[in-house]
């Protein structure tokens, strides 16, 4: 799941624009239509496709609804942050709502 989500980041201009919503899994950042944060642009020569990047941090880390995956969900947020990233980037700054990040030591 985590894989083909961030082949989703990728040529994915159109999914974005056919999505309701879109969240960046970098930093948290959530829109769509209509909403006056419209995504940015990059590899529009790319004969696979353009690729959008999120209007608020630049990253190239937008999954839209037409993936089928609920991309508002902190958890789904957080872990391809993690995964994808090796960090919570601007999550960190961000109010996570009811998520909670904690560090878990084991022996």
């Amino acid at each position: 799941m985590i894989t083909y989500l961030h082949r989703c980041t990728l040529h994915n201009y159109h999914q974005i624009l056919a999505s309701k919503d879109w969240t960046c899994m970098y930093c948290g950042a959530h829109g769509g239509p209509g909403d006056g944060q419209e995504p940015g642009i990059q590899d529009t020569e790319d004969p696979r496709g353009a690729t959008a990047t999120c209007p608020v941090c630049m990253v190239d880390a937008l999954v839209g609804s037409a993936t089928g995956f609920q991309v508002r969900s902190p958890y789904l947020i957080a872990l391809c942050c993690r995964t994808w990233f090796r960090t919570y980037g601007y999550i960190e700054d961000r109010e996570p709502g009811t998520l909670t990040f904690r560090t878990v030591y084991v022996d």
